[in-house]
């Protein structure tokens, strides 16, 4: 019986190294992926930034309306909320839709190689550098330096409740998607860890400078200063953003010479 009985010891102390050693790797990798990626901030940053515009410029209009149907002070307040409220659902229904793709892609990601880990790293940091350069090219027009081929900016001139729901919802759930969109890469890499801190950073800016926007162009002031650095700063960051997925390619594929 004593020898049964240290040889139960034996397996359980075997046992107990083991699962110690498989949580001391996984302790291990983790720490490995960074808790920022300016990556994900960048995609978060640019995408609020386009929704907090779109929802200002609504707001702007509506406020500015000389139409007969907006000169009550109550439907004015209506409309507002009714963009408030397009705004919320449209991207609740699209936070969703994103969590039903990301629990599968999550479940393949513990199954592909570092290098392919890597390639899909580098494919998520160049994507995020077009984004960006598309951003640095579209911040003049966002500032009202030159009109939009659309006009009042793609707002209908007779706004009304049911094409303000229509419209604010459908380009929330459209800038919230293509967020979804942009993280697939990181899903699929499994770097969950990088997202929570990214995001928040990425939305604070994001959020911010949107905010900055509209108060500006309510009090139409000159933001010619303001374009300048951002186009600046936007077009430094997809740089430094090409750059960082090219080195992530090489690291998977092998050093050019």
């Amino acid at each position: 019986s004593s020898l049964h009985h240290h040889h139960y010891i034996i397996i359980i102390t075997s046992s107990s190294l083991e699962l110690l050693t498989s949580a001391l790797f996984a302790t291990v990798t983790m720490t490995t992926i960074p808790l920022f990626d300016i990556a994900i901030s960048t995609i978060f940053a640019r995408e609020v930034l386009e929704a907090t515009i779109v929802i200002g410029q609504y707001r702007t209009v509506l406020l500015r309306s000389e139409s007969p149907e907006w000169q009550d002070p109550e439907e004015k307040k209506r409309g507002l909320r009714a963009i408030n409220h397009a705004a919320i659902v449209s991207a609740l229904i699209a936070f969703i839709m994103i969590l039903a793709v990301a629990i599968p892609l999550l479940v393949v990601s513990q199954q592909l190689s570092k290098e392919l880990i890597q390639i899909v790293e580098g494919t998520s940091k160049v994507v995020a550098a077009i984004c960006i350069t598309q951003l640095s090219l579209k911040i003049p027009r966002l500032l009202g330096f030159y009109p939009s081929k659309k006009r009042n900016g793609g707002i209908a001139p007779m706004l009304s409740i049911r094409n303000i729901r229509f419209n604010v919802g459908w380009n929330i759930w459209r800038e919230v998607a293509e967020t979804g969109a942009y993280l697939l890469p990181y899903f699929l890499a499994g770097h969950l860890r990088s997202i929570p801190v990214s995001a928040i950073s990425g939305t604070f800016i994001g959020f911010a400078t949107g905010i900055s926007v509209y108060i500006a162009n309510k009090r139409q002031s000159n933001m010619l200063g303001l374009a300048v650095f951002m186009a600046v700063l936007t077009g430094q960051l997809a740089i430094g953003l090409f750059t960082g997925g090219c080195n992530e390619f090489e690291k998977a594929l092998g050093e050019t010479k």
